[in-house]
């Protein structure tokens, strides 16, 4: 591009030379015809037998001869400048083919970049919205896992719990019917506060076990999404710390009601504890 502009600027500066020259030679040809019309001028005043006569015949013909090479200069400086004038015309019209096509491959190029740009984009974007309900999936198993295990720990517990419960209950109606007359209505109202203990903690596993169905419920949820992998599943920030503080809070409430439970429990082995040995020691 640059070399066909530089092109274009050679011919133009050969051009003006050329024209120059051509103006040059053009003026000293009417100055020279001028000087003839004068001769003429003169021969027409002046006799044939006088001197002057010869000498202005002589003067003519030297100009003649001199306008003859002045106009066979001057043919050769049009065919100069004719020449010149071609080849700043074919160096202009290469220009403009070149630069149109440097115009035309900018605009291919930069369509080009365009495109790319934009399917890099796009893929992007389609890799990112598709990890990220992965990340999300993978989160919620995690979740689960661990809320299996609590569960499983939980279930445990409680099962322990219950099964210590009732060797206590039994052991405790076996010595009811040892019990002395005189203290029968304190033991009475000692074994109402011991059921009344159980109670809570019977309401406690109830609400363990509605915890229990909520995590159930998130497993279906879990089982469902890895029988349907294809399903598209869109979970915004706003759910994900949603379910984040569900978790922590089932957690919390989890720990705490078994802190309770285990509260419950020494609370009854402190109260109970006295009165078994009260009464294994009047039998």
């Amino acid at each position: 591009m640059r070399q066909a502009q530089n092109e274009v600027l050679l011919w133009e500066k050969r051009l003006s030379e050329a024209q120059l020259k051509r103006r040059e030679q053009q003026s000293e040809i009417r100055n020279l015809q001028s000087q003839l019309k004068e001769i003429h001028l003169d021969l027409d005043r002046t006799s044939r037998g006088e001197d002057k006569y010869l000498q202005l015949i002589t003067e003519e013909h030297k100009l003649i001869k001199k306008e003859r090479e002045l106009l066979r200069g001057s043919e050769e400086l049009e065919n100069i400048e004719r020449d010149t004038f071609h080849q700043l015309s074919m160096s202009i019209r290469s220009s403009r083919e070149w630069e149109k096509e440097y115009t035309e491959k900018a605009k291919w190029w930069g369509v080009s970049t365009w495109l790319v740009g934009g399917l890099i984009g796009t893929i992007g974007a389609t890799i990112n919205f598709a990890m990220r309900p992965r990340k999300v999936i993978e989160k919620l198993e995690t979740g689960a896992n661990k809320m299996n295990e609590m569960a499983t720990v939980f279930e445990e517990n409680n099962a322990r719990i219950v099964e210590f419960m009732t060797d206590m209950r039994t052991a405790l109606q076996l010595e009811t019917s040892q019990i002395k007359n005189t203290s029968s209505q304190n033991d009475v109202k000692k074994v109402s506060d011991f059921d009344e203990l159980i109670q809570t903690i019977k309401n406690e596993n109830a609400r363990l076990s509605q915890e229990m169905r909520e995590l159930s419920r998130l497993a279906k949820l879990e089982a469902a999404l890895d029988a349907d992998p294809t399903a598209v599943v869109y979970v915004g920030s706003d759910m994900e710390r949603l379910l984040e503080q569900t978790e922590k809070n089932i957690e919390s409430k989890m720990k705490l009601r078994t802190l309770i439970t285990v509260v419950v429990i020494y609370t009854a082995v402190a109260v109970t504890a006295p009165w078994l040995y009260a009464v294994f020691r009047g039998d």
